[in-house]
């Protein structure tokens, strides 16, 4: 009866159980072997016979373990050393490739009632860390034998494999390429082959994640420290340094809120700088040429970096292109400053300040000679002589 631990053919799910745990487990039940290490009890096997000294060589050597329980007794055990053993191509598998161990289970019934041996002889096929992957019991000749060694040997390399893949993401690790040893975990967490490395390997990326928390956690305390443009590009990169974690996927949906909530503000902003050039064309069509003005100033003001900040430009070239619209611009601007500060000097007298409101008067007097303003203001000024707080309604 084969079994393994993939297939089974009779035996019990808790066989299967119980035959899974590592053979590490194990270790304290052979102390009362001897300690004879190499046995050449069949020719050309290089037996040992000591059980932890065997699991040790495996584990240094990173070969996998063939254990062989027998007892003097067993009759088909001594069959599989006159046959099976002394095939060629078996003994160049457990001589170059295995840790052959050889125990009699009379003298270790404890090993033996652990790893559940029912009968004899039973062939165990482990890993170099102790997970078994077949039991074999009863008589099994060479072709039967062979494709079993193959494939532990083949179970073993890929480990080894798995174990550098391990040591490369720690490595990463150190050099503080998070991303690398996360892809490189992920890799052997997803695979179930891997479990031997799966609880390092787990270890490790916990590790990982407390750093990014670490890190990300700062960032966003000098969020108030950075501009808008600044935070986001510090975002994007400590995402990278931490992507395949939790935290690079906390990031990143933090980065798209605020990518977002900048997109609202500028379809805000261009909407203004629609309606404000929309307007400005308006007074140019309208030879208004100094809210034109006033428009493009804000635009380029305010709008710049949109397309709208460009076009005013190129209306405010046409404008200062045309002397004759120059001039009725300053004509008009005139007219304004004229405005206000008649507006002023009313503003003053009705804060019952007829001296500040007299000063004004007297600026219009002189920077708009010759102006209507400058008729009103001298009015205004004799009635503000005979009776300085006499407020009359003024009208441009």
């Amino acid at each position: 009866m084969f079994w393994t631990r993939y297939k089974w053919v009779g035996g019990t799910q808790q066989r299967r159980q119980t035959s899974c745990w590592s053979l590490v487990l194990m270790l304290s039940l052979s102390g009362s072997t001897p300690a004879e290490v190499l046995a050449q009890t069949s020719a050309g096997i290089p037996w040992r016979t000591d059980y932890a000294q065997a699991r040790r060589e495996a584990r240094e050597k990173h070969l996998p373990l063939l254990l062989d329980f027998t007892t003097e007794w067993c009759v088909h055990c001594q069959r599989m050393d006159a046959t099976t053993f002394q095939d060629v191509h078996v003994i160049d598998l457990l001589a170059r490739q295995f840790i052959p161990v050889k125990i009699d289970a009379s003298r270790q019934p404890s090993l033996a009632e652990a790893l559940r041996i029912r009968g004899y002889p039973t062939l165990v096929l482990a890993l170099p860390d102790g997970r078994i992957v077949h039991t074999l019991e009863g008589y099994v000749d060479a072709a039967q034998l062979t494709p079993y060694l193959r494939s532990v040997v083949a179970q073993s390399a890929t480990g080894s494999e798995y174990a550098q893949k391990l040591e490369e993401a720690v490595r990463a690790q150190s050099a503080g390429e998070y991303a690398q040893a996360v892809a490189h975990l992920n890799s052997l967490l997803s695979d179930p082959q891997a479990l031997a490395v799966h609880l390092r390997a787990k270890s490790v990326l916990e590790q990982i994640e407390q750093q990014a928390r670490r890190e990300w956690d700062e960032e966003r305390g000098n969020t108030r420290q950075r501009s808008t443009e600044e935070r986001e590009r510090a975002w994007q990169q400590l995402a990278q340094r931490f992507a395949g974690t939790s935290v690079a996927a906390e990031i990143r949906q933090a980065l798209a809120q605020v990518q977002q909530a900048r997109q609202a503000e500028l379809a805000q902003r261009r909407q203004q700088a629609v309606a404000l050039l929309q307007a400005a064309r308006s007074d140019f069509e309208q030879q208004n040429w100094l809210a034109c003005l006033e428009r493009c100033d804000r635009l380029l003001r305010d709008f710049s970096d949109l397309p709208e900040g460009k076009q005013a430009q190129a209306l405010l070239n046409q404008i200062k292109a045309q002397p004759e619209h120059v001039e009725r611009t300053c004509d008009r601007l005139i007219e304004r400053l004229g405005e206000l500060h008649l507006a002023l000097a009313e503003s003053w007298l009705r804060q019952g300040e007829p001296q500040l409101a007299i000063a004004t008067y007297h600026k219009i007097v002189t920077r708009f000679s010759g102006t209507r303003f400058a008729e009103i203001a001298q009015v205004r000024l004799k009635q503000l002589t005979q009776d300085p707080f006499q407020q009359t309604q003024f009208t441009p």
